[in-house]
């Protein structure tokens, strides 16, 4: 491994790092229903990935949740984290990073959630996406929305569909399709219900990837299928 790449990775443990070189870094999402392993594609999208790594320093994302589940489409998180056995609160954003929409929003891969009509208002959110058809809406809208990263392993995928496979309820605050654990209709709801990113890390690097561009040159016309969301729904993917 080249010295530039040994100092990425010191790097990426202590401060958002520039990027410097080909090799990308792995991080794990462990969850409380399995991990997931990301390769973080820092040759495609260098901003974003720093922007990822600035809020994984600051442990932003321990104990966060997946605040939104649609089936056969996305599950999201990055926005809200348990701060104590009774309470979640907004995880604080900082300042939108630039679209780099490059590579092809296929299964498996991670991208950035950001508002409706701003491609350059991502800040902390993000959505795993699980279907290959998805890159058909996810590439042409908004800008296209950048992924930055994607799921390496069989194992990964696995715990990735066990968490989309989790019932959804409407949890106003969140979304209309929040997944939630052991939760019974009508009763309240805790923290303990919430699929939840107990911490991501960084395991090491990769040096495997070779990337390669899918935009496609033909504009889709999305009608019925675009969705829209109310307010409260800030930095979500319209479907």
């Amino acid at each position: 491994m080249s010295a530039r790449c040994m100092k990425f990775l010191t790097l990426a443990l202590v401060l958002p790092a520039t990027l410097l070189c080909q090799t990308n870094p792995v991080v794990r999402f462990q969850t409380n229903l399995g991990d997931i392993d990301v390769e973080l594609y820092a040759d495609a999208a260098p901003k974003t990935v720093t922007n990822f790594l600035s809020y994984m320093n600051k442990g932003s994302y321990a104990n966060s949740i997946f605040h939104r589940s649609v089936a056969n489409f996305i599950i999201q998180g990055g926005g809200f984290k348990i701060t104590s056995p009774t309470n979640i609160d907004l995880i604080p954003s900082d300042p939108p990073v630039v679209n780099e929409y490059k590579v092809s929003n296929t299964r498996g891969t991670i991208a950035m959630a950001k508002l409706g009509g701003d491609p350059n208002s991502a800040t902390n959110q993000w959505f795993f996406n699980l279907r290959d058809a998805n890159a058909a809406n996810l590439d042409f809208q908004n800008g296209g929305f950048t992924v930055f990263g994607k799921v390496v392993d069989d194992a990964s995928l696995a715990v990735m569909d066990r968490i989309a496979a989790v019932p959804t309820f409407n949890v106003p605050r969140y979304s209309d399709t929040t997944p939630l654990i052991n939760y019974r209709a009508g009763t309240v709801v805790l923290p303990a219900n919430f699929v939840t990113v107990l911490a991501v890390r960084l395991l090491g690097a990769s040096t495997s990837r070779v990337w390669r561009l899918r935009r496609r040159r033909t504009r889709i016309v999305f009608g019925d299928s675009w969705q829209g969301f109310s307010r409260h729904d800030a930095n979500l993917v319209g479907r």
